[in-house]
């Protein structure tokens, strides 16, 4: 990764000039999706990227912080080339020593939300604006009914499947 690339978890921060660009480019691919409802992230990022794919729509933004990016803790805020792989797998093996949350922890926060939207949403078309770990998490519950870290690590972790700032994914979720 370039250096400077940090690792920014629940680090709240605006979407920068890159972003906006990004955001904008997403806007044109949703556009004729017919979508009813937007859930977004809390973070200041998710919300301000849901605006602006809203903007040429009125439809509802719900803000729901289960889709908030996993926190690393005492990690945040660090460039990710200079974590070792030694401090990458206490952060897998021991996250409460670093502040950081489990990934069976977002596991269980992002299948909650599903299980709600799965309820209520009938057959609306639903947008969802997270981040890069609550959405590959989305798309591992699409898959699997249980949470396995050896599974969740040999097919979704972010270095078998990344996602980019503003991409947008079609998954069935009911």
């Amino acid at each position: 990764m370039e250096r400077g690339k940090k690792l920014q978890g629940q680090s709240d921060a605006p979407l920068n000039e890159v972003g906006i660009k990004q955001a904008n480019d997403a806007a044109k691919k949703v556009a004729d999706l017919g979508i009813d409802i937007i859930y977004s992230s809390d973070m200041s990022r998710a919300y301000q990227t849901a605006q602006i794919l809203n903007q040429q729509k009125e439809t509802k933004i719900i803000q729901d912080k289960r889709l908030r990016e996993k926190t690393f803790g005492d990690y945040e805020g660090r460039f990710i080339p200079d974590i070792t792989k030694d401090e990458w797998d206490l952060l897998e093996q021991n996250p409460s020593a670093l502040n950081a949350e489990s990934v069976e922890d977002l596991y269980k926060r992002i299948k909650s939300f599903i299980e709600e939207i799965q309820k209520i949403s009938g057959e609306r078309n639903i947008l969802i604006v997270g981040h890069a770990g609550s959405i590959r998490m989305m798309m591992y519950c699409a898959k699997y009914k249980e949470f396995n870290q050896d599974e969740y690590n040999e097919n979704f972790n972010s270095d078998k499947l990344d996602i980019g700032n503003a991409t947008v994914i079609k998954l069935d979720l009911c």
